[in-house]
């Protein structure tokens, strides 16, 4: 799969995720790599516009979300199988680019640095991230999934 890859970037069937997006950042992809369909790039982007207008809305400084997982490898799938009871040994939609994990317990205050403990409380920022994916859910533009062990979002585009 892997070496699958540069051929799927190449026809645009794949799309490379920006590593200083305007509203993302990356999170230590041990399991992933930073590729998705295009369409899940648009959503992944939209969230995060969304997401930063919500905590405009309500007073908030903008935070970067923590985008935890992206797309797997067969094999990457089936070592993470062994040590993560959310992932599944048999096919999972991350092998497909079509779906991604935001933590819901990370969050980046945009100069980047970590923030004073106690200053970004993560309930403060889930409540509006949870808003903004309840409803893209409920305009049919994706599945979400919460994933309590893991902290995190697991999101699927719609086609």
């Amino acid at each position: 799969m892997e070496e699958e890859v540069p051929g799927l970037l190449k026809r645009g069937k794949l799309k490379e995720l920006e590593e200083d997006a305007e509203t993302y950042r990356l999170k230590n992809l041990t399991h992933s790599h930073p590729y998705l369909v295009p369409k899940a790039v648009d959503l992944l982007e939209e969230i995060g516009e969304r997401f930063h207008k919500k905590l405009e809305e309500i007073g908030l400084p903008p935070y970067f979300l923590m985008v935890s997982s992206v797309l797997r490898t067969n094999e990457s799938q089936q070592g993470l199988g062994k040590r993560n009871t959310n992932a599944t040994r048999n096919e999972s939609s991350h092998i497909y680019g079509t779906s991604f994990d935001i933590s819901y317990k990370e969050f980046l205050p945009e100069h980047e640095k970590p923030a004073p403990e106690g200053y970004c409380r993560h309930d403060m920022m889930r409540h509006p991230l949870a808003e903004v994916l309840t409803e893209m859910s409920e305009e049919g533009r994706c599945r979400v999934v919460r994933e309590v062990k893991q902290a995190c979002f697991h999101i699927t585009v719609n086609k």
